[in-house]
């Protein structure tokens, strides 16, 4: 039976793992309101106290190159947006060590994005993450998010100084998140289907999904 794990938003990426979020999951609906709060969060946060960043459940059989995120995914695709930012304001602050660490760990590495969210919305999020020039058309709700989220903290952020935005990514990369893992494709789709049967009640095409 898979056991729950308490880990570090770090460590979570420390380990082998590309993640993805499955087509049936919902792609990005975080507003700007979800956004300056995320910000308050760390700019509020106490040294002494790490940070909580929820659970995550994700869902890992050995057909899939990908792990699947099935729980979280608005929390880690603001976390990968977040770091991106970090990564490109240091890059303006001659900062390379960090920069090299933190976009390797979060963002790219040797197989490619650590974190990739929904197909439809992949190509514009890896110009996102990579600070490439738009090619990619906004032609849907979430890619019209994604794209807000990352110029709203690239506004945020570039008022802050080098130690602010550092302090903020080590509160990010020290934070404290519970994982749970299953290996079954009936079983993740029944905890999805649970989980979002608590709030705004799935359309017909995420059910199809």
């Amino acid at each position: 039976m898979p056991t729950e794990q308490k880990q570090t938003i770090q460590s979570l990426f420390s380990t082998d793992t590309q993640f993805a979020v499955p087509s049936y999951q919902r792609a990005y609906s975080w507003e700007e309101k979800h956004l300056k709060l995320f910000l308050k969060d760390l700019r509020e946060q106490p040294a002494d106290c790490p940070y909580y960043l929820g659970h995550f459940i994700f869902e890992k059989n050995k057909d899939q190159a990908d792990t699947y995120l099935i729980d979280g995914q608005q929390r880690m695709t603001t976390i990968a947006l977040f770091m991106a930012t970090v990564v490109s304001c240091l890059k303006t602050r001659d900062d390379p060590p960090e920069v090299e660490r933190l976009n390797k760990l979060y963002i790219f590495n040797e197989k490619g994005l650590r974190f990739k969210t929904v197909k439809d919305d992949l190509d514009l999020f890896d110009e996102l993450l990579s600070d490439s020039q738009f090619q990619s058309k906004t032609d849907t709700n979430s890619k019209e998010r994604l794209k807000f989220a990352k110029e709203y903290l690239v506004k945020q952020l570039s008022k802050e100084s080098t130690d602010t935005i550092l302090e903020w990514a080590k509160i990010i990369e020290d934070a404290h998140v519970t994982t749970f893992t299953v290996h079954n494709k009936i079983q993740a789709t029944q905890i999805f289907t649970l989980q979002n049967s608590r709030g705004k009640d799935l359309s017909e095409l995420e059910k199809l999904k």
